[in-house]
Protein backbone atom coordinates (compact mmCIF):
# COMPACT_ATOMS: atom_id res chain seq x y z
CA UNK A 1 0.00 0.00 0.00
CA UNK A 2 3.08 2.56 0.64
CA UNK A 3 3.76 1.93 -2.82
CA UNK A 4 0.23 2.63 -4.23
CA UNK A 5 0.16 5.91 -2.14
CA UNK A 6 3.70 7.32 -3.70
CA UNK A 7 2.50 6.62 -6.96
CA UNK A 8 -1.05 8.23 -6.56
CA UNK A 9 1.56 11.41 -4.85
CA UNK A 10 3.71 11.64 -8.14
CA UNK A 11 0.28 11.34 -10.20
CA UNK A 12 -1.25 13.99 -8.46
CA UNK A 13 2.19 16.16 -8.75
CA UNK A 14 2.25 15.70 -12.18
CA UNK A 15 -0.72 16.62 -13.18
CA UNK A 16 -1.03 19.60 -11.37
CA UNK A 17 2.34 20.89 -13.66
CA UNK A 18 0.52 20.32 -16.29
CA UNK A 19 -2.29 22.24 -15.10
CA UNK A 20 -4.66 19.33 -14.89
CA UNK A 21 -6.69 18.25 -11.90
CA UNK A 22 -7.30 14.77 -10.79
CA UNK A 23 -10.53 13.27 -9.54
CA UNK A 24 -11.06 13.15 -6.18
CA UNK A 25 -9.91 10.76 -3.93
CA UNK A 26 -12.74 8.57 -2.32
CA UNK A 27 -13.18 8.43 1.42
CA UNK A 28 -10.85 5.82 3.28
CA UNK A 29 -11.97 2.78 3.89
CA UNK A 30 -12.53 1.63 7.58
CA UNK A 31 -10.57 -1.75 6.94
CA UNK A 32 -7.12 -1.45 5.40
CA UNK A 33 -7.54 -3.27 1.54
CA UNK A 34 -5.27 -6.41 1.05
CA UNK A 35 -4.23 -4.85 -1.87
CA UNK A 36 -1.31 -7.34 -4.23
CA UNK A 37 0.47 -6.21 -7.09
CA UNK A 38 1.21 -7.97 -10.03
CA UNK A 39 4.57 -7.88 -9.53
CA UNK A 40 4.53 -9.81 -6.33
CA UNK A 41 1.89 -12.48 -7.31
CA UNK A 42 3.65 -13.55 -9.88
CA UNK A 43 6.94 -13.48 -8.01
CA UNK A 44 5.41 -15.41 -4.65
CA UNK A 45 3.75 -18.15 -7.82
CA UNK A 46 6.96 -18.36 -9.03
CA UNK A 47 8.40 -19.04 -5.35
CA UNK A 48 6.37 -21.65 -4.86
CA UNK A 49 6.73 -23.40 -7.95
CA UNK A 50 10.62 -23.13 -8.31
CA UNK A 51 11.77 -22.98 -4.73
CA UNK A 52 13.18 -26.43 -3.07
CA UNK A 53 11.01 -25.83 0.11
CA UNK A 54 7.95 -27.14 0.13
CA UNK A 55 4.37 -26.46 2.01
CA UNK A 56 2.87 -27.82 4.52
CA UNK A 57 1.21 -31.05 3.40
CA UNK A 58 -1.52 -32.20 4.39
CA UNK A 59 -3.57 -36.12 3.02
CA UNK A 60 -6.46 -37.34 2.76
CA UNK A 61 -5.52 -40.98 3.53
CA UNK A 62 -6.24 -42.59 0.23
CA UNK A 63 -2.92 -41.51 -2.47
CA UNK A 64 -5.21 -41.65 -5.59
CA UNK A 65 -7.80 -38.55 -4.22
CA UNK A 66 -4.36 -36.46 -3.37
CA UNK A 67 -2.92 -37.15 -6.13
CA UNK A 68 -6.28 -35.51 -8.26
CA UNK A 69 -7.01 -32.69 -5.64
CA UNK A 70 -3.08 -32.11 -4.38
CA UNK A 71 -4.70 -32.62 -0.62
CA UNK A 72 -6.14 -30.20 1.61
CA UNK A 73 -3.78 -27.00 1.60
CA UNK A 74 -3.28 -23.91 3.71
CA UNK A 75 -6.15 -21.25 2.75
CA UNK A 76 -8.68 -23.70 1.09
CA UNK A 77 -11.75 -25.25 2.07
CA UNK A 78 -13.34 -28.88 1.19
CA UNK A 79 -16.79 -29.71 1.31
CA UNK A 80 -17.46 -33.88 2.07
CA UNK A 81 -20.79 -34.80 2.19
CA UNK A 82 -22.85 -38.47 2.71
CA UNK A 83 -26.08 -39.72 3.36
CA UNK A 84 -27.19 -40.82 6.76
CA UNK A 85 -24.95 -43.39 8.15
CA UNK A 86 -22.48 -43.73 4.99
CA UNK A 87 -19.92 -42.23 6.59
CA UNK A 88 -19.56 -38.44 7.21
CA UNK A 89 -17.73 -38.19 10.57
CA UNK A 90 -15.94 -41.49 10.35
CA UNK A 91 -14.05 -40.04 7.55
CA UNK A 92 -13.75 -36.59 9.46
CA UNK A 93 -12.29 -39.11 11.70
CA UNK A 94 -9.82 -40.72 9.66
CA UNK A 95 -8.84 -37.69 8.02
CA UNK A 96 -7.56 -36.57 11.42
CA UNK A 97 -5.94 -39.51 12.44
CA UNK A 98 -3.97 -39.70 9.12
CA UNK A 99 -2.55 -36.19 9.68
CA UNK A 100 -2.24 -36.66 13.29
CA UNK A 101 0.21 -39.57 12.63
CA UNK A 102 2.28 -37.02 10.42
CA UNK A 103 2.91 -34.92 13.35
CA UNK A 104 0.45 -32.45 11.95
CA UNK A 105 -1.92 -30.55 14.10
CA UNK A 106 -6.12 -30.93 13.68
CA UNK A 107 -8.98 -29.38 15.13
CA UNK A 108 -12.69 -31.39 15.29
CA UNK A 109 -14.95 -28.62 15.66
CA UNK A 110 -18.37 -30.83 16.08
CA UNK A 111 -22.14 -29.52 16.45
CA UNK A 112 -23.21 -32.84 17.22
CA UNK A 113 -21.66 -35.68 18.63
CA UNK A 114 -19.63 -35.71 22.10
CA UNK A 115 -16.33 -36.33 22.17
CA UNK A 116 -16.32 -40.07 23.25
CA UNK A 117 -17.76 -40.75 20.19
CA UNK A 118 -14.70 -39.36 18.17
CA UNK A 119 -12.58 -41.20 20.86
CA UNK A 120 -14.27 -44.56 20.37
CA UNK A 121 -13.65 -44.33 16.64
CA UNK A 122 -10.04 -43.35 16.55
CA UNK A 123 -9.16 -45.64 18.93
CA UNK A 124 -10.81 -48.80 16.79
CA UNK A 125 -8.84 -47.17 14.09
CA UNK A 126 -5.10 -46.69 15.89
CA UNK A 127 -5.87 -49.75 17.90
CA UNK A 128 -7.31 -52.49 15.51
CA UNK A 129 -10.14 -53.29 18.19
CA UNK A 130 -13.36 -54.63 17.03
CA UNK A 131 -15.90 -51.88 16.75
CA UNK A 132 -18.44 -53.88 18.80
CA UNK A 133 -16.14 -55.22 21.26
CA UNK A 134 -15.28 -52.03 22.10
CA UNK A 135 -18.56 -50.75 22.38
CA UNK A 136 -19.63 -53.44 24.70
CA UNK A 137 -16.09 -53.49 26.75
CA UNK A 138 -14.86 -57.08 26.21
CA UNK A 139 -11.73 -56.91 23.83
CA UNK A 140 -9.31 -59.62 24.04
CA UNK A 141 -6.33 -59.21 25.77
CA UNK A 142 -4.60 -58.53 23.13
CA UNK A 143 -6.91 -55.56 21.99
CA UNK A 144 -5.97 -54.15 25.90
CA UNK A 145 -2.81 -54.27 25.29
CA UNK A 146 -3.02 -52.55 21.86
CA UNK A 147 -5.53 -50.06 23.12
CA UNK A 148 -2.95 -49.09 26.23
CA UNK A 149 -0.40 -48.33 23.87
CA UNK A 150 -1.96 -45.77 22.13
CA UNK A 151 -3.16 -44.18 25.22
CA UNK A 152 0.41 -44.15 25.85
CA UNK A 153 1.69 -42.73 22.66
CA UNK A 154 -1.24 -40.01 22.34
CA UNK A 155 0.07 -36.15 22.71
CA UNK A 156 -1.69 -33.16 25.18
CA UNK A 157 -2.39 -31.49 22.08
CA UNK A 158 -5.93 -29.80 21.18
CA UNK A 159 -8.12 -32.15 19.24
CA UNK A 160 -11.87 -31.90 19.67
CA UNK A 161 -13.64 -28.28 20.08
CA UNK A 162 -17.15 -29.25 21.49
CA UNK A 163 -19.28 -26.08 18.98
CA UNK A 164 -23.12 -27.75 20.08
CA UNK A 165 -25.56 -25.04 21.26
CA UNK A 166 -23.08 -22.14 20.35
CA UNK A 167 -23.53 -19.45 18.22
CA UNK A 168 -21.64 -20.10 14.94
CA UNK A 169 -20.17 -16.56 15.17
CA UNK A 170 -18.82 -17.37 18.76
CA UNK A 171 -17.44 -20.54 17.40
CA UNK A 172 -15.69 -18.95 14.65
CA UNK A 173 -13.67 -16.71 16.76
CA UNK A 174 -13.12 -19.73 19.58
CA UNK A 175 -11.39 -21.21 16.06
CA UNK A 176 -9.16 -18.23 15.20
CA UNK A 177 -8.26 -17.80 18.16
CA UNK A 178 -7.41 -22.04 18.93
CA UNK A 179 -5.69 -21.92 15.17
CA UNK A 180 -2.97 -19.18 16.53
CA UNK A 181 -2.23 -20.31 19.98
CA UNK A 182 -2.16 -23.78 18.91
CA UNK A 183 -0.58 -24.09 15.40
CA UNK A 184 -3.51 -26.19 13.70
CA UNK A 185 -3.09 -27.16 10.38
CA UNK A 186 -6.34 -28.52 9.36
CA UNK A 187 -9.80 -27.69 10.77
CA UNK A 188 -13.05 -29.80 10.22
CA UNK A 189 -16.72 -28.90 10.90
CA UNK A 190 -18.81 -31.60 11.40
CA UNK A 191 -21.14 -31.35 10.39
CA UNK A 192 -22.71 -27.83 8.27
CA UNK A 193 -26.45 -28.03 9.43
CA UNK A 194 -25.08 -29.23 13.21
CA UNK A 195 -24.64 -25.71 13.66
CA UNK A 196 -26.81 -22.61 13.87
CA UNK A 197 -26.74 -18.85 14.34
CA UNK A 198 -28.64 -17.82 17.92
CA UNK A 199 -28.14 -13.69 17.42
CA UNK A 200 -29.63 -13.70 13.53
CA UNK A 201 -33.22 -14.37 12.27
CA UNK A 202 -33.60 -15.45 8.44
CA UNK A 203 -36.58 -16.05 6.57
CA UNK A 204 -35.91 -19.66 5.20
CA UNK A 205 -33.54 -22.91 6.68
CA UNK A 206 -30.90 -22.50 3.36
CA UNK A 207 -30.51 -18.48 4.27
CA UNK A 208 -29.21 -19.82 7.03
CA UNK A 209 -27.15 -22.72 6.36
CA UNK A 210 -26.11 -20.19 4.03
CA UNK A 211 -24.34 -17.78 6.72
CA UNK A 212 -23.40 -20.84 8.85
CA UNK A 213 -21.35 -21.71 6.28
CA UNK A 214 -20.14 -18.64 4.67
CA UNK A 215 -19.09 -17.54 8.43
CA UNK A 216 -17.13 -21.29 8.63
CA UNK A 217 -15.26 -21.18 5.14
CA UNK A 218 -13.86 -17.52 6.10
CA UNK A 219 -13.21 -18.43 9.20
CA UNK A 220 -10.68 -21.18 7.89
CA UNK A 221 -9.37 -19.12 5.39
CA UNK A 222 -8.70 -16.16 7.98
CA UNK A 223 -7.10 -18.50 10.01
CA UNK A 224 -4.62 -19.81 7.48
CA UNK A 225 -5.48 -23.52 8.49
CA UNK A 226 -6.85 -25.45 5.90
CA UNK A 227 -10.48 -26.37 6.44
CA UNK A 228 -13.17 -29.14 5.61
CA UNK A 229 -16.69 -29.16 6.00
CA UNK A 230 -19.08 -31.90 6.49
CA UNK A 231 -22.71 -31.98 5.06
CA UNK A 232 -25.64 -34.11 5.05
CA UNK A 233 -27.00 -34.56 1.54
CA UNK A 234 -30.40 -35.34 0.26
CA UNK A 235 -30.69 -38.13 -1.68
CA UNK A 236 -34.23 -39.43 -2.74
CA UNK A 237 -32.87 -42.15 -5.32
CA UNK A 238 -29.78 -43.68 -3.73
CA UNK A 239 -28.68 -45.42 -6.99
CA UNK A 240 -27.73 -41.52 -7.79
CA UNK A 241 -24.13 -40.30 -7.72
CA UNK A 242 -23.78 -37.64 -5.46
CA UNK A 243 -23.08 -34.26 -6.90
CA UNK A 244 -23.64 -30.51 -4.96
CA UNK A 245 -26.74 -30.04 -5.82
CA UNK A 246 -26.95 -32.81 -2.94
CA UNK A 247 -26.00 -30.99 -0.36
CA UNK A 248 -28.69 -30.31 2.43
CA UNK A 249 -30.78 -27.00 2.55
CA UNK A 250 -28.01 -25.15 0.92
CA UNK A 251 -27.09 -26.14 -2.65
CA UNK A 252 -24.94 -23.26 -2.65
CA UNK A 253 -22.53 -24.84 0.01
CA UNK A 254 -20.92 -26.56 -3.42
CA UNK A 255 -19.54 -23.23 -5.04
CA UNK A 256 -18.17 -21.70 -1.71
CA UNK A 257 -15.33 -24.38 -1.77
CA UNK A 258 -11.96 -25.62 -3.55
CA UNK A 259 -13.03 -29.58 -3.61
CA UNK A 260 -15.98 -31.17 -3.07
CA UNK A 261 -16.38 -34.87 -2.62
CA UNK A 262 -18.91 -36.97 -1.75
CA UNK A 263 -19.27 -40.29 -0.61
CA UNK A 264 -21.77 -43.28 -1.27
CA UNK A 265 -22.53 -46.65 -1.39
CA UNK A 266 -22.24 -48.39 -4.84
CA UNK A 267 -25.67 -49.70 -6.62
CA UNK A 268 -23.74 -52.33 -8.17
CA UNK A 269 -20.40 -53.74 -8.55
CA UNK A 270 -17.97 -52.48 -10.93
CA UNK A 271 -16.06 -54.34 -13.89
CA UNK A 272 -13.67 -53.53 -15.68
CA UNK A 273 -11.73 -55.44 -18.36
CA UNK A 274 -13.76 -58.71 -17.24
CA UNK A 275 -13.06 -57.83 -13.75
CA UNK A 276 -14.77 -57.21 -10.71
CA UNK A 277 -13.03 -54.43 -9.02
CA UNK A 278 -16.03 -53.54 -6.56
CA UNK A 279 -19.11 -54.83 -4.64
CA UNK A 280 -22.20 -53.78 -4.42
CA UNK A 281 -22.73 -51.32 -1.21
CA UNK A 282 -18.67 -50.29 -1.15
CA UNK A 283 -18.05 -47.01 -0.12
CA UNK A 284 -16.41 -44.81 -2.75
CA UNK A 285 -15.91 -40.73 -2.94
CA UNK A 286 -16.93 -38.91 -5.98
CA UNK A 287 -15.05 -35.82 -6.74
CA UNK A 288 -17.41 -33.51 -8.34
CA UNK A 289 -15.27 -30.27 -7.77
CA UNK A 290 -11.78 -29.96 -8.29
CA UNK A 291 -10.58 -26.54 -8.18
CA UNK A 292 -6.43 -27.56 -8.86
CA UNK A 293 -7.23 -31.14 -10.56
CA UNK A 294 -9.79 -33.05 -12.49
CA UNK A 295 -13.25 -33.43 -11.86
CA UNK A 296 -16.07 -35.92 -11.84
CA UNK A 297 -13.36 -38.85 -10.78
CA UNK A 298 -14.81 -41.82 -8.62
CA UNK A 299 -12.40 -43.30 -6.01
CA UNK A 300 -12.78 -46.23 -4.02
CA UNK A 301 -12.13 -46.61 -0.60
CA UNK A 302 -11.20 -48.98 1.75
CA UNK A 303 -13.81 -49.63 4.56
CA UNK A 304 -12.53 -52.08 7.09
CA UNK A 305 -15.61 -54.22 8.78
CA UNK A 306 -13.65 -55.12 11.23
CA UNK A 307 -13.34 -51.72 13.07
CA UNK A 308 -15.78 -49.65 11.33
CA UNK A 309 -13.30 -47.30 9.84
CA UNK A 310 -11.70 -45.98 6.67
CA UNK A 311 -8.52 -47.38 6.46
CA UNK A 312 -4.91 -45.41 4.52
CA UNK A 313 -4.67 -46.56 1.01
CA UNK A 314 -1.26 -46.51 -0.30
CA UNK A 315 -0.05 -46.10 -4.05
CA UNK A 316 0.87 -50.39 -4.15
CA UNK A 317 -3.09 -50.76 -3.69
CA UNK A 318 -4.51 -48.89 -6.57
CA UNK A 319 -3.36 -51.88 -9.13
CA UNK A 320 -5.38 -55.46 -9.95
CA UNK A 321 -8.72 -56.73 -8.64
CA UNK A 322 -9.87 -55.47 -5.86
CA UNK A 323 -7.84 -52.18 -5.87
CA UNK A 324 -8.98 -48.99 -4.30
CA UNK A 325 -7.72 -46.63 -7.25
CA UNK A 326 -9.90 -44.03 -9.15
CA UNK A 327 -12.42 -45.46 -11.52
CA UNK A 328 -11.64 -43.70 -15.35
CA UNK A 329 -14.49 -44.27 -17.31
CA UNK A 330 -13.86 -47.52 -19.20
CA UNK A 331 -16.01 -49.62 -15.91
CA UNK A 332 -18.84 -50.70 -16.49
CA UNK A 333 -21.80 -51.92 -13.70
CA UNK A 334 -21.93 -55.63 -13.42
CA UNK A 335 -25.92 -56.31 -14.84
CA UNK A 336 -26.53 -59.23 -11.96
CA UNK A 337 -24.39 -56.91 -9.51
CA UNK A 338 -22.76 -60.32 -8.60
CA UNK A 339 -19.75 -60.61 -6.69
CA UNK A 340 -18.56 -64.42 -7.21
CA UNK A 341 -15.46 -63.24 -9.08
CA UNK A 342 -13.74 -61.22 -5.82
CA UNK A 343 -12.07 -62.72 -3.21
CA UNK A 344 -12.93 -62.88 0.11
CA UNK A 345 -10.20 -60.64 1.27
CA UNK A 346 -10.35 -58.25 -0.99
CA UNK A 347 -11.26 -55.33 1.11
CA UNK A 348 -9.63 -56.18 4.34
CA UNK A 349 -5.66 -56.55 4.65
CA UNK A 350 -6.42 -59.13 7.37
CA UNK A 351 -7.52 -61.52 5.15
CA UNK A 352 -10.86 -63.48 4.48
CA UNK A 353 -10.79 -64.51 8.04
CA UNK A 354 -12.46 -60.58 8.94
CA UNK A 355 -14.86 -60.47 5.65
CA UNK A 356 -16.30 -63.46 6.79
CA UNK A 357 -17.02 -62.17 9.96
CA UNK A 358 -20.69 -61.80 10.73
CA UNK A 359 -22.59 -60.37 13.83
CA UNK A 360 -22.91 -64.06 15.48
CA UNK A 361 -19.31 -64.16 15.52
CA UNK A 362 -17.80 -60.89 16.71
CA UNK A 363 -17.42 -62.38 20.13
CA UNK A 364 -14.89 -65.15 20.17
Amino acid sequence: MAELNTKRAAAVAIAAAKGEKLPPRPPRPHYEPKVKTLKEIMTRSAARALGKKREILLTTGHWQIDRITGGPAPNDVWCIGADTSVGKSTEAVAIADENLLTGKRVLIVTGEDHWHRYGARLMCRRARCNAYRYRDRCLTPAEKKRVQTVVDQALPIPVYLDGRGVDVEELAAQILWLVAEHGIHLVEADYLTAFASKKRRFETRKAEVYFCARTMTDCMRRSGAAGILFSQLTIENRRTKPDIHHVRDCKDVGHMVETAGFLYELPKGIVKDGQHLARVGDKAMHLDKVKDGERGKVVLLKWDKKTASFRRVTENETEGPGSYGELDGDESLAEDGSNEAIPDDFTSEEGAEDQRTTQRELYP
